[in-house]
Order: structure tokens, then sequence, then C-alpha cells
């Protein structure tokens, strides 16, 4: 029987940037390897999602399944949201195991913006839905210390986020209009 993965994120819309993309690419390579996965989200994706034709896209605000299906585990993907809260109580209540990967949302600049509100969801139920977690998934070593300095000692998996480039891709026909003639290429990298 193959194992079944439930990941939960609030929406896969094209202006959601690399969750929108990085989420349903890891959920089809799981599915790729034998497992039985779907992707929950609150509203339906903008994304296309015919890439990933072996991967199930459920759009539900409730997190419990109708259809009888539930899952050896759940990833959850994102943190602070009424569905994120409603994942870690589903978790909770069928003891079900749940990987939360916060996705930068606790570092510090983050929990600035907007201070009071993340102050008092902290309290009230962030912190025991974290804490409640199984393990937590980080994709850098900075956020491995962020978990650890607000008190989060379950293990952590730190796993950068995986990229596929396209088959297509070629830097040969690139030309550089710095007017430079060295073979040197350059790399942008963009995040938060």
């Amino acid at each position: 029987m193959p194992l079944k993965v439930l990941h939960c994120i609030n929406s896969l819309n094209d202006s959601d940037g690399g969750p929108a993309r990085s989420v349903p690419a890891l959920a089809a390579a799981q599915a790729a390897s034998g497992a039985d996965v779907r992707i929950r989200t609150s509203q339906p994706p903008t994304i296309n999602t015919t890439p990933f034709a072996n991967v199930k896209f459920v759009t539900d605000t409730d997190v419990s399944s109708n259809d009888g299906w539930q899952p050896d585990i759940i990833h959850d993907h994102g943190i602070w949201l009424r569905t994120n809260h409603a994942v870690a109580r589903l978790a909770r209540a069928a003891n079900i195991p749940r990987v939360v990967s916060p996705r930068g949302m606790l570092e510090p600049w983050c929990l600035q913006h907007r201070r009071f509100r993340k102050q008092v969801a902290w309290r009230l139920y962030q912190r025991r839905d974290l804490m409640t977690a199984t393990c937590l998934h980080a994709t850098s070593h900075s956020e491995v210390k962020q978990f650890r300095k607000l008190g989060l000692n379950q293990p952590v998996i730190s796993l950068p986020n995986g990229v596929a480039l396209p088959e297509n891709l070629s830097f040969g026909d690139a030309t550089r209009e710095t007017g430079s003639d060295t073979d040197e290429r350059e790399i942008l990298f963009l995040s938060r």
C-alpha cells in the first residue's frame, strides 16, 4: 500500500511566489516515487497544474477528507493562517504525523511585520501548533538557528527547495551588455 501524503498550503496562485511552484514539484516527485499524494488548498489553484497530473488537487476550506482517504503524513506549508491552525488541530486529533515548513515566516524581520498580531497569535495557538509538529522543515541554516532560538526543539530537516531547470535552457546564446569579453557568468538570486 503506498504512503499517503497530504500537502496543505493556503493557495497555489501565480502571485504566491516560490511555494506555488515548489510544493507541487515536491508532491509530484513523491508521487513519481509511488506515494499517493494530494495537495489541499483553500481556493482553486491559478497555477498550471497540468505538469503535476500524478497529484490530486483538492480545494476545500475543511481539511478533513470526505472520501475516506486519510493521510499517513501531513506536510503543512506556512504558518499564521487559519488554514494552518486547522491542519494542526486535525493532525493532533487524528494522531497523524505533521511536518511544518514555516517558509521563512519565523525569521526576525518577518516576525516584526504585523508584530502585534503575531505576538497574539503566538500566544493563542501558533507556538503550540509548532511545538506539536513531528518535524520542522528548514530551507536554510539560519532558519534552523531561528527555530532553536524560539524554543522549537523537535527534529529539523534542513533541505533547500529543489529547482528544476528547463531542458532547453541554454546559456551559450546569452550575450553580455557590459562590453566585457570575459567568460565569467553571473547568476542573480532573489529571495526574501
